[in-house]
């Protein structure tokens, strides 16, 4: 079955905040280190920008295909 645009806007949203997040505590780890003082707060912090709520809907669109 198609994939319902629910959620498709948020998803969108959600994505390029965490990409852009991810991509520039990776090049901060990379050139200064600092990953095991800081991962906790990262991983926070993508939680506060939408990781749960993204997969929440990855999910939902999973269990509804594989039925």
């Amino acid at each position: 079955p198609p994939l319902e645009v629910d959620g498709i806007d948020k998803l969108n949203t959600n994505n390029a905040e965490i990409f852009n997040t991810t991509m520039q505590k990776t090049a901060t780890w990379m050139s200064k280190g600092g990953i095991d003082e800081e991962w906790d707060a990262y991983c926070k912090q993508l939680d506060s920008i939408g990781l749960q709520e993204s997969t929440k809907i990855w999910q939902k669109w999973y269990d509804t295909y594989t039925k």
